[in-house]
Order: structure tokens, then sequence, then C-alpha cells
């Protein structure tokens, strides 16, 4: 393998959730990318997914940087679907992107009538030579199942050469395995626990991971509890081949491919950049054991679940998880932000938000365009000037080697175990909180005392209660005007009675309907309130005279208010929606913004997709306005519990553009019962993370604060 010229040419293929991590890619010297558009890929739950919008900014990048660019189509596709299906096959081939990666048989003919180039996902589970032969009519790369062993796999490139297969363009076809990153317990990912246990479909890139949990074994009557092994009995450690990567290029592999779509462009650019200098090591004849640990010690720096080297070398079975979460022996604390960058010194300023710096110490700047800048401290300066320490509040600067960029990330790097000890100690840690509550005065369950006494149970830091405000006109959903005072006073009363050992707050979440609802102001000055949350559930018609209900609980009730109220035309409502909203939002300025995308509760796509463009549209709208207005704008986990919806309030995929905007985010239940106060909060902590939010707002006697993440004890 020491001959250069007897060396294949292998690409190595990084995962892309967002630009910060495409530019990583580029950086660490990635052949090609992949990445999601939208919800029809197997990662379309995660944080970052881009947007068709998207697609003519990252072909431009992928051709000024000479990288080849693959877009995962690869769920299952139902025929309501198919639409937005082509739009993204054409979108590709109208920005010139290579490829797409597929399982779907519709997508794959579709792509292959525009004339687009096709990929085989590892979903399609490919496991032997017939197989291969069949999907060479459709493709030139196939993933070949993680099952496999390298012998199998060695057995199929062999036959590809030795019989001339060939794909579409007449090149023989190459084999792509996964190298690095999560693996799933499932075979090739096919995986119903999700589905089964959440109504969230894995198959359909929304899995929640029940598998990743801890679990005991007990008998049902809960008497008798059997010890295992190994809390984490379906948390596969992450696959890291970098110690077998000469087996794997003698193999006859040619396409190493990294997961990650869901994680940091700091672990795209340690991931990709460690598997380069692999390959060339082994091109020219460098690679040895020593480097081998060394180059495991880098890549255990970033997120992992502790490493294995999978089914590869014919191990039956798997290795499983230690513990919940990363293993990484590295952790990133945020510091602040740039907020100068001088290029023709050399020297970077910016705003510490948090903890402090010192001369040694290890910093990443994180950016769209900068990618990842990773960096020593030499010298720190004040305006005063050279300083040892650099604090919360204070903006200091000091020499960088490479371009970075106002407004970028900054973090410090430190060693995991600081983290623990030094940077959030436990007793800064703080319970659960929920600011979105209601009682039996409205349409919810229980007493105040009630909801109390289970956020106690619980360990919450603070509730904040926030029945429906009194409307005009009969209905059963809120509060009565003569139950009012009575529930103001159960709250205070509450408030003052528990103030020792949970902080009680009392809201109303108040409708705006044009011309019917009082103003938000007389709620808070007839009341006392200390917050307001602004929701809209009740939609007026531009041309009919009612209201549509878009919160009930039947479909039967949307359904009717769509046709009668708005002749069936759903842009006519979604915009009546959100222009209410936008309006609420405007005159009102509410503390907290509540599931402002609830006009898709009961669609779950039966009359529109949310990657069309003129629905993103009034998305950005609605953030740019609760920009603009100061809102906090809630996570909403009643979406998934209530099983109306396929996600949160607000969908998953616009919390990239929330942390894009600087808008402040909190986590809520819209509890309607006790019991329902911290349901889905930790995949709702888990997609903010992932979203790259490093803190969330917390009310205290003194206003909102914000907390760090890490920081509020999430239920595993």
């Amino acid at each position: 393998m020491s001959d250069p010229l007897s060396f294949p040419p292998i690409e190595i293929m990084a995962p892309v959730g967002s630009y910060e991590s495409l530019m990583a890619a580029v950086q660490a010297g990635a052949n090609s990318v992949y990445f999601g558009i939208g919800k029809l890929n197997m990662r379309s739950r995660s944080a970052s997914n881009f947007t068709v919008k998207d697609l003519p900014q990252i072909a431009r990048v992928c051709r000024e940087h000479g990288l080849r660019s693959y877009v995962t189509v690869n769920t299952v596709v139902y025929d309501q679907e198919m639409e937005e299906m082509r739009a993204i096959v054409d979108a590709v081939r109208e920005n010139g992107l290579t490829a797409i990666i597929a399982t779907d048989i519709s997508v794959i003919g579709y792509a292959r009538s525009r004339g687009v180039e096709v990929h085989m996902s590892t979903q399609t589970n490919i496991t032997n030579i017939d197989a291969v032969r069949f999907w060479a009519k459709f493709a030139d790369v196939m993933v070949t199942a993680r099952e496999l062993n390298l012998d199998q796999v060695a057995a199929i490139t062999r036959q590809i050469r030795e019989e001339g297969i060939t794909g579409p363009s007449g090149r023989p076809v190459q084999i792509e395995i996964f190298v690095h990153g999560a693996l799933c317990m499932a075979v090739s990912g096919k995986c119903y626990l999700s589905l089964d246990n959440f109504n969230s479909s894995g198959n359909r890139g929304a899995c929640l991971q029940p598998c990743r949990r801890p679990y005991k074994v007990t008998d049902r009557d809960g008497e008798v509890e059997l010890e295992i092994d190994n809390e984490y009995i379906m948390s596969p450690k992450d696959l890291c081949t970098i110690g077998i990567l000469d087996r794997i290029v003698e193999a006859g592999i040619t396409v190493m491919k990294i997961e990650g779509r869901g994680r940091s462009a700091d672990y795209v650019k340690t991931v990709v950049q460690t598997y380069r200098e692999a390959v060339e090591a082994l091109r020219n004849g460098t690679y040895s054991e020593q480097r081998v640990e060394e180059w495991t010690r880098r890549l255990e720096s970033v997120y992992n679940r502790g490493f294995w080297t999978g089914y590869y070398l014919g191990q039956k079975m798997g290795e499983w998880s230690e513990k919940y979460g990363s293993q990484a022996t590295k952790r990133k604390v945020y510091l602040g932000k740039v907020t100068n960058f001088y290029q023709k010194i050399g020297v970077t300023e910016i705003a510490i938000d948090s903890h402090d710096l010192c001369p040694g110490d290890e910093v990443n700047i994180i950016g769209p365009t900068t990618g990842v800048y990773e960096g020593i401290i030499a010298e720190l300066h004040l305006q005063a000037g050279p300083v040892e320490k650099a604090k919360k509040g204070e903006v200091c600067s000091f020499a960088v080697s490479g371009v970075v960029r106002r407004g970028d990330k900054v973090y410090k790097v430190v060693d995991a175990s600081e983290v623990k000890e030094d940077y959030y100690p436990k007793e800064e840690k703080i319970g659960l909180f929920n600011y979105h509550t209601h009682t039996h005065y409205c349409d919810g369950k229980g007493s105040v005392d009630d909801h109390v006494t289970h956020a106690l149970a619980s360990g919450f830091h603070s509730l904040g209660f926030s029945s429906h405000a009194p409307v005009p006109f009969s209905n059963d959903f809120a509060l009565k005007e003569e139950d009012l005072d009575n529930y103001c006073r159960e709250v205070r009363s509450a408030s003052k009675r528990y103030h020792d050992r949970i902080g009680v707050y009392l809201s109303l979440e108040i409708d705006h309907i044009p011309g019917l609802t009082r103003e938000f102001g007389y709620w808070k000055e007839r009341c006392g309130l200390d917050y307001t949350i602004g929701g809209v559930h009740l939609v007026r018609s531009p041309d009919h005279e009612g209201l549509w209900f878009t919160d009930g609980s039947k479909q039967e009730t949307y359904d009717r208010g769509l046709r009668e109220l708005f002749d069936g035309d759903i842009r006519k409502a979604v915009a009546a929606f959100y222009g209410q909203t936008i309006d609420m939002v405007r005159q009102q300025r509410p503390d907290i913004l509540a599931h402002f995308d609830k006009v898709r509760m009961h669609n779950r796509d039966r009359y529109f997709s949310q990657d069309e463009p003129w629905y993103i549209a009034w998305v950005e709208a609605v953030l740019d306005a609760a920009r603009d207005a100061g809102c906090i704008i809630e996570v909403n986990t009643r979406g998934l519990y209530k099983k109306r919806s396929d996600d949160f309030f607000p969908a998953s995929w616009t919390l990239p553009l929330i942390r894009q905007r600087g808008i402040a985010v909190t986590v809520s239940a819209d509890a309607h019962a006790p019991g329902e106060l911290d349901l889905y909060f930790r995949e709702a902590y888990d997609a903010l993370r992932k979203a790259g939010f490093e803190e969330v707002q917390v009310r205290t006697a003194g206003g909102w604060t914000g907390v760090p993440i890490r920081n509020v004890r999430v239920p595993r």
C-alpha cells in the first residue's frame, strides 16, 4: 500500500448539517459532503437541515473548493410526498449538485429520468453481489450494509472488478462504507422502536432514540429487578476504523463515509482531518501503530459514545455504551462572540458573555463562513493593555493566525473533567422549569396545588401558571371572568407558601383576535402578571364570519373550518394565521411566543409541506417579528405527546433559524394536567443542543435570565 502509483484514489465524505460544518469539511480536506433538505432524509429531525433555498450557496461553495456534493433523499416516500420529492430532485439538477443518496425506488426512478446521478443509501441493505448487479442499473456508488465484515465486502469488490460491473455512467461501481460515527442497533438502521413508543419513525428521519436511554429489567409487579451488566443495552458505541484503515483499503473500498450530520462543526473538522491524515499516511507508507494511537486520542477529544470497530472484523455481538451522551475527553465552553476582526494585524476582539479567558487557553472560533478556527491564546489584551485574565462582561483582544468574522461564536476548549468540576459545579445545577401550565380553571386538569406538588416531586426549579385568558364569547377552553380573581389568588398563595422550595409565577396565555380580545396590557395590569404568553388559537377569516379553531382535538373541526371559512384554500388560511400572529407580536409584545406554527396541527402534509417556499417565508416573517419585539420563543412539546402533530411547536427545522436570529428560547410542555409537566423535555433539550443553543431562559424573582443548558437537570 505504500506505492503511490498503486494506491487507489480514496474519497473522504463528510457529514454536513450547517454552514459551519460545510466550511469545517472544506478546511479538513474532505473530498465530498452529504447533507439533507427538508424532511425526506434520515436526519430530518436533526437540528440543522438545509432547505431548497440553500442549494445555490452550497453548490457554489463546493464548486469553489472542488468538493462533490450529495443530497440525501433516503427516507420512505409516500404518494402525498411525490411533488415535494420531485421538487428536491429537480433543484439538485438545476443547481448542479453531484448526486442524490436514495433508497426508495420512486426517488431513484425519478432521478434517473431527470439525469441526476444516484448513490444507494445504507437503508437499501446491500449484502451480496446479486444486489450490486441489480442496483448497478441505477447507481454508480453503493453503501454496503454495516453488518457485513470486511471479507464479505472484499468479495463483493473483487467480483465487481472481475465481472466489470458498471453503473449508468459506464464506470465501475464504487463501494462505499461508513468508517466513523454513530451506529444503530437495528439492521441497516431499519428500526421501529421510536415509532412504536413515540409515534415518531426512525425510517422517516424522526428517530427520538429511545435505544440511547438506560434500562432496567423488572417483573410486571415491580417486585423483582434483575441485575444486568450495562444499563445501555441497546445503545452501541460509535464506529471507529482508524486502526483498521489499511484493511479497509485492501478490501477495495474507495469511498469512506463519516456519520454525523447532527454533530458540531468542530467534530466534522477533527474527524475528517484525522481520516485524511491516515489515508495520506497509508499512501506514503507512514501509517503505524504509534500514529493510530495518536489519531485515536484526537478522535476521542470530540463527541463519541466510546469506540469499537463495528462488525468489520467479524464480531457477532455489538459493544454497548457505558453511559449516556458523549464521552469526549474535551469539551467546548461557550465564552462569547467576535465583535471585531482587524485583518491587517491579525487580531480579533471578543465580548465575553460567560466564564473567563487567560493566556495559554485553547479556543475554537466557529462561524458559517469561518468554519472552525483553532488556536492557543499567546497574549491577552484589554483596552488598558495586556492582562492575565479577561472576565465575563469584558471585551478583550488577542492575535489569531486565520480569518474570523463578526458574530462568530468563541469557545474555550477544556478537559471534560474540568467542565464538570470547575465550569459547571454541582451547586449551579438547577431543576426543570415549565412556564406554560393550565389548570382546571380553563381546559386543564388539577388545581394549582396539584401542579406544584407534582413539580416539587419532580425536582422543578420553577413553575409558571398560564391559564387561557377570558374571551368575549361562549367557549369551553378559557377562564371565565368570574373565576379570574380566584385563579390569581390561588397562584399568588402558592407562590408565598412554596417560595423557599420552588418559584411559582402568575401568567395568562392570551389570545389575540383583532376586534374581539382585549390588549395584553389590560390583563397584565388587571392581574399583576409576572409575564405574558401570546398564542393564536382562533383565526379570523377575511371573507366569512366566524373563527377557525386550529387547536381542537378533532381533525374534523380543523377541516371544517378550512372549508367553510377559507373555501378550502390552505394558503389563504395559513396567511391569515401567520398574519394574525405577526400582528400580535408587533402590537402586544408578549414575553413568550407560544406555538407560533400551530397551524400545521392536524396537517401532517395533508394540505401543505413545510418545505414549500411560501410556507418557509411566513415562518421567517414571524421569526423576524419575534426578534424585533424581543420575544422568548418556547419549544413546546405538546405536539409530540398529544399525537396531533409529528414534532415540537415550533418544528425542529425552525430551531436553527431561531438561533441564527439570536432569539432566546425556553422549554415548556403546555401542560394540561400535572403528569404532563415535563413530557418529552429530554428530546426538546437534545434538539436545542443539536441546533447549537447554549442556554435557555429561566424566570426568577428578578426577571428572565439565561442558564446554560448543561446546567439544567434534564431527565435521561
